[in-house]
């Protein structure tokens, strides 16, 4: 059997490119995404009692959403670790953003996975909180 040089050089630089703390960090981030939107519908859907009001009452997460995405698109470029502290009460913008400057590579690792701990000290909180306010409507009902 004969080895490509090429390819073989090729699949280990993709590999080294790919498999590396920033590829752990962006998964993380996208993943803190898809759960604070998903604890987010899950936080208004305990109060519709009519499930056919549902849509409509989820319609300001869809457009937070794309509020953020946009102004992600618009500082682009134009953000940096030290404003990303002031991002961090906005939950999906900031995720956006972080998963940015980790992308790009544009700034230090570590003080980036610092703000993917706090933020995800955030999200889990937000959980014990939404958890807390289901059981008490279960309850009720």
């Amino acid at each position: 059997m004969t080895t490509n040089k090429l390819l073989s050089s090729l699949m280990t630089a993709s590999y080294s490119y790919f498999v590396n703390w920033h590829t752990f960090l962006f998964i993380l981030l996208m993943l803190q995404i898809f759960g604070w939107i998903l604890l987010l519908t899950a936080h208004i859907s305990i109060y519709i009692k009519n499930h056919s009001h549902l849509l409509q009452a989820l319609t300001p997460v869809y457009v937070y959403i794309m509020i953020s995405i946009f102004l992600s698109f618009v500082t682009l470029g134009h953000f940096s670790s030290s404003k990303l502290l002031t991002a961090l009460i906005f939950p999906v913008w900031s995720q956006i953003i972080s998963s940015q400057l980790v992308f790009y590579h544009r700034d230090d690792t570590s003080f980036l996975f610092i703000s993917t701990f706090l933020q995800t000290i955030l999200l889990v909180s937000y959980f014990w909180i939404v958890k807390q306010k289901y059981q008490k409507a279960a309850i009720m009902d």
